[in-house]
């Protein structure tokens, strides 16, 4: 840090991030904190968002999954405030599934104390704003490559719980970004990270169903399960424990 050039290399920043990751793991609490929030710091002096390119790009949606892993466990809301700006025909299969990520921290927003606070008093913009990520979810879906579609699998899974659905290859069961010669795993499961926002949803919105919205809701939460517990089920690989890990946390709520 003495260096000035420094302080805007890459070396920074992906150091940062790599010690950031080792005390996530750690559980360490105060540090992971303080270098979550430098990462921050230092990607929004450099104008740096999910769309910058490169390794860059490659960091900051590293550093996104932890902090809505950290937002999740604290009840926060998220530290970023960027918004994609690229519209779904633009984006390759890698850049869709990125996206997924950054829909996710949206529902976790949404189950934050704050936002919980804030609608207790007028359920009625609450409302609206659990169904405004509902359509996020939904457009996401709509548009899903022929990459994301689950391949099939041996029949004797037939009896299992929950039938294993196999999306191959990884990169899209997973959250797989690549940069010319940088390469970044970025753990994640797009379609786990899917349902899973759609249950913290369907948890924390405000029902005036009755009876049948219930009813409903239980369909939904179930759906939405079983997909988590399946694509669980056929992954294999390390990279995707973590964020798979969540997925499946949350399911069991």
């Amino acid at each position: 840090m003495s260096y000035d050039s420094y302080t805007t290399s890459l070396e920074l920043l992906a150091t940062t991030l790599i010690v950031s990751t080792y005390e996530m793991l750690d559980d360490i609490g105060s540090g992971w904190k303080r270098h979550l929030k430098g990462v921050f710091w230092i990607q929004r002096s450099q104008v740096i968002q999910g769309e910058s390119g490169g390794l860059r790009s490659a960091v900051w949606w590293a550093w996104l999954r932890q902090d809505v892993w950290a937002a999740f466990r604290e009840r926060r809301k998220t530290l970023s405030f960027w918004t994609p700006t690229k519209p779904y025909e633009m984006l390759t299969p890698h850049e869709i599934a990125l996206r997924s990520v950054w829909i996710f921290a949206r529902a976790v927003d949404y189950c934050s104390l704050e936002e919980i606070q804030n609608g207790e008093e007028n359920v009625l913009p609450r409302m609206e704003k659990a169904e405004m990520v509902f359509k996020m979810l939904d457009e996401w879906e709509k548009n899903l490559t022929i990459e994301f579609m689950p391949l099939p699998v041996d029949r004797s899974f037939n009896q299992e719980v929950f039938k294993p659905i196999w999306i191959n290859p990884p990169a899209f069961g997973k959250v797989l970004y690549c940069y010319n010669i940088q390469t970044l795993t970025i753990e994640g499961v797009s379609v786990q990270l899917n349902c899973a926002a759609r249950i913290l949803l369907l948890l924390h919105k405000p029902s005036l169903g009755g009876r049948r919205g219930f009813m409903e809701q239980q369909q939904l939460l179930l759906k939405s399960v079983h997909t988590i517990c399946g694509i669980a089920a056929a992954l294999t690989d390390d990279a995707s424990s973590v964020m798979s890990s969540q997925c499946l946390f949350i399911g069991k709520s």
